[in-house]
Order: C-alpha cells, then structure tokens, then sequence
C-alpha cells in the first residue's frame, strides 16, 4: 500500500507547504521591516496578485481577488504574531499591502488559480523625506 496517497493526503501536503511558505514570507517581512525602522526607512510593502487559469474570465476576477484578500489576511495574522514573539512595539498594520487580480501569468505556462507576491523592502533608497532623517 506504501506509494499511493490520497487526494486528500496530497492537499493536506499542500496545504502545509502554502502554509510554509507564507510563514518565510511574514517572517521576511518582519525581519526586513525591523531592520528599516531601525535605519528610519519605510517598512517593506507586499502586493498579493491572485491569478486565475484565464478560462472563465469574470469568474477569476472575482476567485482570484478573494484569494488574495484571504492570504493578506493570514500574513498579516502571521506579522502580528512575528511581532508579538519580538516584543518590538511595530504593529502588523503599519506593514503596507495590497492586493490585485489577474487573469493569469504572463509566462505562458497554464496552471490553476494562485497568488504571487511582490516586497518592495526599500533598503537600496535615500531615506524619505517624511521619515525625520535630517
């Protein structure tokens, strides 16, 4: 019996693994946005696109953006827990984010619906003129 797993065995898989990877994302975040605040930049921002199989168009607009809203929602869930740990005195809130729909990647490989991230960490910039650097 010991190679066949079930499809429920394999979405638990995956769900563990979506759940991995969102976890190294906040904890990026965190790591990144403590690292700015002590260096009076920005904290890092995070765009989430949700992306669907481009099949049903006004259907994945809507799947793929309510993907993406529930995954913002967990990752900040996630910082705000990060943060916590830390004892920092940064809140989750003030970690910019936002979240877009696509119809699908412009890589041309077809898969089915998922989210892609963008950080902008803003480690490479002059220090804002709003941060108080004189």
């Amino acid at each position: 019996m010991g190679g066949r797993r079930t499809a429920g065995a394999r979405a638990s898989t995956r769900t563990r693994c979506r759940a991995i990877k969102l976890g190294q994302l906040a904890e990026h975040l965190v790591r990144g946005g403590l690292w700015n605040r002590d260096h009076r930049l920005p904290l890092p921002s995070v765009r989430l696109t949700g992306h669907g199989d481009g099949h049903a168009p006004h259907r994945d607009v809507r799947l793929t953006g309510d993907m993406a809203a529930l995954i913002r929602e967990d990752l900040r869930g996630r910082i705000a827990g990060l943060l916590r740990d830390r004892g920092g005195d940064a809140d989750a809130d003030g970690f910019p984010n936002s979240v877009a729909s696509g119809l699908r990647r412009d890589d041309g490989v077809t898969r089915g619906p998922g989210v892609t991230f963008e950080i902008d960490r803003w480690q490479t910039m002059d220090a804002p003129v709003d941060a108080g650097v004189p």
